[in-house]
């Protein structure tokens, strides 16, 4: 206590001679603050909130600059990576198509994007798929693997089968110094672009395309029928403004789809299964080969081609066999392997409760 108050009284001594030295701000004389206190603590008091002028302009310019980086690099992310484009229509609204897209086309090659696109971004991808759509029909080597493996189980004087059948194809294709034609074009309410072109070939330099394609198809059958499908088409092409690269990519069974498109490398959020379409086109013959369409044109689209594939009987197989039995169980797997060179051309197609119908004619080359 003694060295308490002798620290004090000396720095209070201080504090008289010296104003610089830094006083106690509790008088212990009756709680009273001295003149000489209250007059240090106001110029401290001001020494800490006085502040020069340019430190609040240099901290609103931090503060802005902040604001921008936040704000407004979101925006610059989607304008590099995402080519996505809102379209707003009513729920249950129909798309009406033109009549060109039904028809025969002969040597006109048709090709449909993806909904909800940049309209420039679009166009390009629709070009890409009808040059793909050419290429089929050029000719390109497949190879397909069938498995069908079936079991059949003996239970209480009962035979219970199963089956299960794996698909699996594959084509390539690619080709120099292309040029096109555009001929029809139509942009649909949910921002799919409709392209038909015609395409020729030329000496000098033109439009460098490749593609590849995989299908894959696994149908089990038991107590009752399931389906799984899986589709990736990976395209590459000079000579394009906006697209260099893109891939599609479909996998699911027929209750729900997971679809992904990337473009340029970035992938693309775009909505799916919300699509209708009116009735139209020919309605006949293919009503075998018909897929849902809330997913986008394109998706049935490539569905047909890849049943159409699936169903075709080609004339060349190389067939290998395998069983088994022990217990109450026999099981047998049958393989047959195909390699072709084909020609893939669309014949007619047709809508109808929001199905799409489609011929594909199947031609081997020799």
């Amino acid at each position: 206590m003694k060295r308490w108050k002798i620290w004090l009284k000396n720095s209070k001594n201080k504090s008289e001679t010296n104003p610089e030295t830094p006083v106690s701000l509790w008088s212990f004389r009756k709680g009273v603050i001295s003149v000489e206190e209250e007059s240090f603590l106001s110029e401290r008091g001001k020494r800490r909130v006085e502040f020069p002028d340019y430190f609040f302009l240099e901290s609103k310019g931090l503060l802005l600059i902040l604001f921008c980086f936040i704000f407004l690099l979101p925006v610059w992310g989607q304008s590099e990576g995402t080519y996505v484009k809102t379209y707003e229509w009513r729920s249950g609204c129909r798309d009406t198509l033109p009549f060109w897209v039904f028809e025969p086309k002969g040597e006109r090659f048709i090709g449909v994007s993806d909904p909800c696109l940049q309209p420039e971004i679009a166009k390009e991808q629709a070009i890409q798929r009808a040059l793909f759509m050419y290429g089929l029909q050029q000719g390109v080597e497949i190879k397909v693997i069938f498995d069908y493996l079936t079991a059949v189980k003996r239970r209480f004087s009962f035979d219970r089968e199963y089956s299960k059948m794996l698909v699996l194809a594959t084509c390539t294709f690619h080709s120099d110094s292309l040029y096109y034609e555009i001929v029809d074009e139509y942009t649909s309410r949910f921002g799919e672009v409709f392209v038909t072109i015609t395409v020729s070939k030329g000496e000098k330099r033109g439009i460098r395309f490749s593609a590849s394609a995989e299908f894959m198809i696994v149908e089990n059958k038991e107590l009752k029928e399931e389906r799984e499908m899986k589709l990736f088409l990976d395209f590459a092409a000079e000579g394009f403004e906006k697209i260099k690269a893109t891939t599609y990519s479909c996998k699911g069974n027929r209750n729900y789809r997971q679809i992904l498109t990337t473009i340029n490398d970035s992938s693309q959020l775009i909505p799916y299964g919300r699509y209708w379409y009116k009735d139209d086109g020919y309605i006949g013959e293919y009503t075998g080969n018909a897929c849902k369409m809330t997913d986008s044109f394109w998706g049935a689209f490539t569905e047909t081609l890849l049943n159409e594939i699936t169903l075709y009987t080609f004339p060349t197989v190389y067939l290998k066999k395998m069983s088994e039995s022990f217990q109450d169980m026999q099981r047998e797997l049958k393989r047959e392997l195909i390699k072709e060179k084909v020609s893939i051309r669309l014949g007619n197609m047709g809508i109808q409760g929001n199905l799409l119908q489609a011929g594909w004619h199947i031609k081997i080359k020799n």
